[in-house]
């Protein structure tokens, strides 16, 4: 439907509410639909910067993670 910015909104709230509630694999999922949106809406520096951030904090502890951490 293309409504970008209720998306926005509504992934934003999502993705704090992951975090707030210490869930690393609903934070990533909803990390990697907020960087499509941004890639949609032309915004790639911060889609950029955002994965860039979210893969810093991940990485250090990816090693014998999960698979699904893996996926995410």
């Amino acid at each position: 439907m293309r409504q970008y910015d209720i998306a926005y909104v509504a992934l934003r709230g999502a993705i704090t509410d992951a975090r707030e509630g210490g869930d690393p694999l609903a934070t990533g999922s909803g990390g990697g639909c907020m960087y499509w949106l941004l890639v949609r809406r032309g915004q790639l520096e911060e889609a950029e910067r955002m994965a860039a951030q979210s893969m810093d904090a991940v990485e250090l502890k990816i090693a014998g993670a999960e698979p699904d951490r893996y996926a995410v």
